[in-house]
């Protein structure tokens, strides 16, 4: 049975996904610095991997957040697009 809640918006926050895209990619980063220090070289391919997706994301979330921030400070609207 399904429980409908009543909610309400106090407060309305800005979501920076690009932030944490690069947080992630750096956090990859700094775990196949760490293995490869330690010799240990087993899976880090697979981080690496991981690392360099997670920055080809970030930029592109950039990317579109400069776009976003550019028509907005011309006036523009995402609706007109």
């Amino acid at each position: 049975m399904e429980q409908k809640l009543l909610v309400k918006v106090r407060n309305r926050q800005k979501i920076y996904i690009h932030n944490d895209l690069e947080n992630a990619a750096l956090y990859f980063k700094t775990k196949v610095e760490k293995r490869v220090a330690q010799n240990d070289r087993q899976g880090v391919g697979l981080e690496m991997i991981a690392a360099l997706t997670m920055m080809a994301f970030a930029l592109e979330a950039r990317m579109n957040f400069l776009g976003f921030k550019t028509l907005a400070d011309r006036g523009m609207n995402d609706s007109r697009i």
